[in-house]
């Protein structure tokens, strides 16, 4: 099965880019998975940008999806639980914050 490779989503409101979603869809023996990124302006957070993309994700064959997460991020920690998400794995000091090392947390989505 061909799957596109990449979905890109720039949300807008009143011709005003307020975020952009990207599905990257794996190749070869990863083709089932995807690496979702959101970035939303914090004013227009929760509008549903992440679950759009988990459908387009479904519409095109993608069975597992799964994202990366500063560990002190709890609003965004606390929607992807929300959504279906599991912590999954970490990844020490992998973000630098405020001068501070952060730990990242890997979060997975497997579709059903």
């Amino acid at each position: 099965m061909k799957l596109e490779k990449r979905i890109v989503i720039v949300a807008e409101i009143n011709k005003k880019a307020i975020g952009i979603a990207d599905l990257a869809i794996g190749s070869y023996r990863s083709s089932h998975t995807a690496n979702l990124a959101i970035s939303i302006r914090r004013e227009y957070r929760n509008i549903g940008v992440g679950k759009k993309l988990i459908e387009l994700g479904k519409q095109k064959g993608v069975k597992v999806i799964y994202l990366e997460v500063m560990k002190n991020n709890k609003h965004a920690i606390h929607l992807y639980e929300k959504i279906g998400f599991r912590n999954t794995g970490i990844f020490p000091k992998k973000y630098k914050y405020k001068d501070e090392y952060v730990d990242g947390l890997l979060y997975t989505f497997v579709l059903e």
